[in-house]
């Protein structure tokens, strides 16, 4: 977990929508589940939810520190 720290968000990202890729995928075979596309849409809508949340509270942070200087 802590090697994430140094990986891209955006690589981080790719990484999850293919994990709820793949978890829609094996829904497929399994009984009493079904995949839906819309599901998936709202996988990566969280994903990217996300992602812009990490950047601003990344980018705000960065901004307090510069100013505490």
């Amino acid at each position: 977990l802590m090697g994430l720290r140094k990986c891209p968000s955006w690589l981080v990202a790719t990484m999850v929508i293919g994990i709820g890729g793949v978890d829609e995928l094996r829904q497929i075979v399994l009984p009493g589940r079904h995949a839906s596309w819309l599901d998936f849409a709202m996988d990566c809508a969280g994903v990217v939810s996300a992602l812009l949340l990490y950047v601003l509270f990344a980018r705000m942070a960065s901004n307090a520190i510069a100013h505490a200087r």
